[in-house]
């Protein structure tokens, strides 16, 4: 493997050992590294650069704590891109120039002024990570039609201490009609509950908090007992805080809306229009309401109407879910590149948006996405442009080794 990845092995070096637990059964270990150095000519593959673009397109963000350890502010890094490029595919400086080589498990072992030398390899791959998990989990729960709670793995992890609670209290009011009389009415007033500062996950929503609690999935997809992860983004981008408004849930996917609409030719649709507007206007003008005072007994209450909660229930839209599961596939390829799952999970991906018919074709965007690799576009710049593989990826059967014909 290093060898492929443009690396000349200098040195290897293997250890074993043996232990012995209380039943007497005696374990054997075998470990070992390979100290390798770079060779250009050597170099088969590296980075794509649509990869590299979408690292580059990343913004840095960093909480500022004040004086009590409490987050007050952030400081955004717009320009400095993803940190994990650095890890994945450190540059290297060569003969013809620096290149990035990939060396995806073992960062390197000193950088200096964003070059990496000392370089080495182990043994062991890893077959399944914990931060690949969370990712097929936020995967799972957005189709599932719940998208806040998937980008909540992406932006903040999920710990017990930032989940909010759903409140509700019960608002009565009035009304005076044009003759006179007076109509009484009461209604459910839900809230996003939560007692967490700096990291909380008010982006929920109401509206999923009660679509949790009304399918039964308030135990399951809401309870992170024992959990302590960050954010998968965090791990590349900085700490999130309540005060990152460029990662936020109304930002990222109303803008993520937009870019598919554009892609998919439905840029002036009046539904993605409104969605766009809805998303980016929450929280910014909180309705305001009046109530009067509570009845103070049972015959009181029963001349008060009950009309619909506040606020309207809706179900997340196909556009929306849409928007959130690109959102994790660009996180995917930042979180696990090189790791030998990226046109998998393209792939299974695809086959979401195929078999649901509300969302926008799943062949097609793998083939606009995988054609676009060595196209120096930002994600979304030039959409309309592809790549030679365009046509051939249009049909799934070219997505496949074909078994060998006798």
């Amino acid at each position: 493997m290093p060898q492929i990845y443009g690396f000349d092995v200098t040195t290897s070096a293997s250890t074993t050992g043996s232990s012995t637990n209380d039943a007497g059964t005696v374990t054997g270990s075998v470990s070992g590294s390979i100290s390798t150095y770079p060779n250009y000519k050597n170099r088969q593959l590296g980075p794509s650069q649509k990869y590299l673009n979408l690292c580059a397109d990343q913004s840095y963000t960093e909480p500022v704590d004040g004086s009590s350890g409490s987050v007050v502010d952030a400081k955004f890094y717009e320009g400095t891109g993803d940190a994990r490029v650095a890890g994945s595919a450190p540059l290297v400086t060569t003969k013809i120039g620096k290149l990035r080589f990939i060396h995806k498990y073992n960062p390197s072992v000193s950088v200096n002024n964003d070059e990496a030398y000392g370089f080495s390899f182990r043994y062991m791959k890893s077959i399944y990570r914990l931060s690949q998990v969370m990712l097929r989990y936020a995967e799972a729960i957005n189709r599932a039609g719940y998208p806040r709670h998937a980008f909540a793995i992406l932006r903040d992890g999920f710990t017990e201490s930032y989940k909010p609670a759903l409140g509700d209290s019960i608002r009565y009011y009035e009304e005076t009609q044009p003759d006179g009389s007076v109509l009484k009415y009461k209604q459910h007033v839900y809230y996003v509950d939560s007692l967490y500062t700096g990291r909380s996950l008010n982006y929920l929503s109401t509206n999923e908090l009660r679509k949790a609690i009304n399918e039964g999935h308030a135990n399951t997809i809401l309870s992170c007992r024992g959990w302590g992860n960050s954010g998968i983004h965090e791990l590349g981008c900085g700490r999130s805080s309540d005060y990152d408004s460029l990662y936020s849930y109304q930002l990222k996917v109303s803008q993520r809306i937009e870019d598919e609409a554009k892609r998919t030719g439905r840029e002036n649709d009046p539904e993605v229009l409104a969605l766009v507007k809805r998303l980016r206007e929450e929280g910014k003008n909180p309705v305001k309401l009046e109530s009067v005072p509570e009845p103070d007994d049972e015959a009181l209450e029963a001349e008060y109407v009950e009309v619909a909660a506040y606020p309207e229930y809706f179900e997340p839209t196909a556009l929306e879910i849409n928007a959130v599961e690109t959102l994790i596939a660009d996180e995917m390829a930042l979180e696990t590149a090189f790791e030998g799952t990226r046109f998998f999970d393209l792939v299974r991906i695809a086959s979401h948006k195929n078999n649901d018919t509300s969302s926008p074709s799943g062949t097609d965007w793998l083939a606009w996405l995988v054609s676009r690799r060595s196209l120096n576009l930002k994600p979304y710049e030039n959409v309309w442009q592809t790549g030679s593989l365009f046509g051939i990826l249009q049909s799934p059967a070219n997505w496949y080794l074909r078994n060998p014909e006798y």
